[in-house]
């Protein structure tokens, strides 16, 4: 993590930065004699400090931003504070969002005109609340910094410049922040502004604009006529306008309606005119005339910061990704020693290198060579399941040539498998050899046919694939058959059964065949899959896989041939191949109460969504972390192995990064059923599209007939996820687009 770079761009971007003690929050005197007011954005300065002391963490003053700094423990709920104060006073604009160290919320805006004041625990409604307010001569820890607890600060939604941070909403300003004194009051006329208690300097008619504002457009063919009778009923019956204040915002909401009623023709006018009429003489509603008059009610609206930060501290965390790639962070990229050096071979002489899957496979590959050799204190192993996700051409054959490579030269040749055909086939193979390392491309087609049931022997490898990756560290006993009797002839158990899988998938056919009921049944969720980075050029100075540095070859026969010693006789027995005893590596304290730390967390997750998938997956995160952890420790230093606290750290952030993708993944593209699959596949393609897209678009790209994406378009308007609009399309006519929400 290089945390020069980091501050380096915050400067550039204006933000003011300091130093923080390492690991801490407190400034650092050496660099920071003053506290916050030593902040600059002078990048000589910045590049002189943290090249003299690089493991300090990064301080932001606050002088030319807000930070609204949202706790959320046992105590307090700042999330849920926003979102109560939201439904209000109106909607958060998105800005910047970071999560702290310790799981709380720091949000970036603007610096307000309004002199506000820096509070702790501010009030709403006489009740404290989880929401503190940083501002002027205060500061922030940002990310990548690091919290005492040994989590990272990590942004979720990057900074922009200071000069295009969001702007509070004038209510926000007016009526939640504290201030040193009295501004002047503001306009009232945004949508997003809440309404004034009643009787107040806010005008009725102003409030009335803001209600209408906040209500969705008449759309034509989706009950258009309707939408716009209930606006009337709320103007002329709820606020109980004369004709003369209504009208105006009768054309201000025609004007966002699709399409807009045509005032110029003599039938559109009288049937606008006709629900105005309607409104005032026989209202369709069942509230009482002036009903919001005498209410603050607004109409409520999920298109809100606050709905986010809610869901990301309660119930999906990666639900802010939306606006990510899936391309795993660079930083976490990156383990020392045989991953690393295998890594850097493949970017090297690779034809078109590609960091995430030489990473993933090598990752693979060191979890291959320690399995059945090491373990951590509690018996966890470190055998994985990884699926990594790219597109064709990207270069997934290369990283598979250089591990089978690898383990044919050091004698392994006879553990290496390619296709899982059945159950008993895999089943014998593991008997045969104790452990098997297969390399699958296409991995989506033993999910497909899984998923299909029309093959027993499919189900049997589900089964088999569960049983010995839970049984790791116990015995595996071969199924009895009928009918093959005095036949078979090989072992008939094994102990300690080391099985290690490497798929690779076109991400669309992967999430074709996955289901819930993979995911939610164990298989799934046992598998770590892993977007990845797109086709690179071509590398003119592409060699040969077989070409790789010696030390490799001779990293990979070491753990080949070491055999774990009897930990009573120190001695290797005859049988050690037979019954191992793995060794057990050594761990420190820090990097202890990191993982612990981590599951900790993950057991609080577990608890805060009743989504099943999600459940499973948080359930796995503290076994997971340890496997990354065995696996970090050995490929540092393969003869003086220890768990320490890079291990941890890195361990940690990777399997967080992972299980939130899953989440992510998954959300977006896993249903029961092929017509929610192409719901989600509509929304993948609107998100690709930059958020908005054509209904002559989104009908190619889903080739689907107008009556199925009329259907489709429903549910996904139903279930907020899109918006209808309309934009110029071409010889100046109109046309209609659909919008992402979320």
């Amino acid at each position: 993590m290089n945390l020069l770079e980091e501050a380096l761009k915050l400067a550039e971007l204006g933000y003011l930065v300091f130093q923080c003690v390492p690991q801490g929050k407190m400034p650092f005197t050496q660099t920071a004699p003053n506290g916050c007011n030593s902040a600059t954005s002078d990048p000589e300065i910045v590049t002189r400090w943290w090249t003299q002391y690089p493991d300090c963490n990064i301080g932001i003053k606050c002088e030319n931003l807000l930070v609204l700094d949202l706790d959320s423990n046992t105590e307090l709920n700042g999330p849920s504070d926003v979102r109560k104060i939201a439904d209000e006073v109106g909607v958060l604009p998105s800005g910047p969002l970071a999560r702290t160290g310790s799981g709380g919320w720091h949000l970036l805006f603007a610096r307000p005109k309004a002199d506000i004041v820096g509070s702790k625990r501010i009030k709403w409604r006489g009740v404290k609340t989880g929401i503190d307010v940083q501002v002027g001569n205060q500061y922030i820890v940002a990310p990548p910094s690091m919290h005492p607890s040994g989590v990272r600060y990590q942004w979720h939604v990057p900074p922009c410049s200071v000069d295009e941070l969001p702007e509070l909403p004038d209510a926000w300003i007016e009526r939640v922040l504290p201030k040193r004194k009295q501004d002047a009051p503001v306009s009232p006329t945004s949508p997003t502004v809440a309404f004034s208690e009643p009787g107040s300097s806010y005008g009725l008619v102003d409030r009335c604009r803001a209600y209408v504002a906040a209500m969705p457009p008449a759309v034509q063919g989706q009950g258009g006529h309707t939408a716009l009778l209930k606006v009337a009923n709320v103007i002329f019956h709820g606020f109980g306008l004369s004709e003369s204040e209504g009208w105006p915002i009768m054309l201000e909401y025609n004007s966002r309606c699709l399409p807009p009623w045509d005032l110029n023709e003599p039938v559109d006018e009288k049937d606008f005119r006709r629900k105005m009429k309607q409104a005032r003489d026989k209202p369709t509603t069942e509230y009482p005339f002036g009903f919001y008059r005498d209410s603050c009610d607004m109409p409520k609206t999920n298109v809100d910061i606050s709905f986010l930060i809610e869901n990301l501290s309660r119930k999906s965390p990666s639900i802010v990704a939306v606006e990510e790639d899936d391309q795993i962070p660079e930083h976490l990229v990156f383990v020392p020693g045989f991953i690393e050096k295998i890594v850097r071979f493949c970017m090297e002489a690779a034809p078109h290198p590609n960091r995430m899957l030489a990473f993933c496979g090598a990752l693979a590959l060191m979890s291959f060579l320690i399995t059945r050799k090491v373990q951590t204190r509690s018996g966890i192993r470190p055998n994985l399941y990884i699926i990594a996700l790219a597109g064709s051409g990207t270069g997934k054959d290369f990283i598979r040539k250089v591990n089978n490579y690898i383990l044919e030269m050091t004698g392994q040749a006879e553990m290496i498998g390619e296709t899982i055909a059945s159950g008993e086939g895999l089943e014998e193979e593991i008997l045969a050899n104790k452990k098997k390392f297969y390399q699958t491309d296409e991995i989506q087609t033993l999910f497909a046919e899984i998923a299909s049931g029309k093959e027993s022997r499919y189900n049997n490898v589900v089964a088999f694939l569960l049983k010995v990756y839970t049984s790791a560290d116990s015995t595996i006993v071969r199924r009895t058959k009928v009918g093959d009797g005095r036949k078979y002839q090989g072992p008939t158990t094994c102990n300690q059964p080391g099985l290690i899988l490497f798929g690779t998938s076109i991400p669309s056919l992967f999430f074709d065949a996955l289901t819930p009921r993979l995911m939610l049944t164990g298989l799934g969720s046992r598998c770590l899959f892993i977007g990845g980075d797109r086709r690179q050029p071509h590398n003119p100075d592409a060699r040969d896989y077989k070409k790789l540095p010696k030390e490799l070859i001779e990293t990979a026969r070491w753990w080949a041939e070491f055999q774990p010693p009897d930990p009573e006789t120190g001695k290797v027995g005859n049988l050690s191949h037979e019954n191992p005893t793995p060794v057990e590596l050594p761990i420190t304290d820090e990097a202890d109460a990191i993982l612990n730390a981590l599951g900790e967390r993950a057991d609080l997750a577990y608890s805060q969504t009743d989504d099943p998938i999600e459940q499973v997956l948080w359930t796995r995160v503290y076994e997971i972390a340890s496997k990354l952890a065995l696996i970090y420790a050995c490929s540092a230093d393969h003869e003086h192995s220890v768990i320490d606290g890079d291990a941890a750290r890195w361990a940690s952030e990777f399997t967080d990064w992972v299980i939130r993708q899953m989440i992510r993944l998954t959300q977006r593209n896993v249903a029961d059923s092929p017509f929610a699959k192409l719901a989600l596949r509509a929304e993948a393609i609107i998100r690709r599209k930059g958020g908005v897209v054509t209904r002559s678009e989104l009908s190619r790209s889903l080739q689907t007939r107008p009556r199925e994406l009329d259907e489709i378009v429903q549910k996904m308007i139903c279930e907020d996820v899109i918006e209808i609009g309309m934009r110029e399309g071409t010889g100046g006519r109109s046309a209609v687009v659909y919008r992402l929400i979320k």
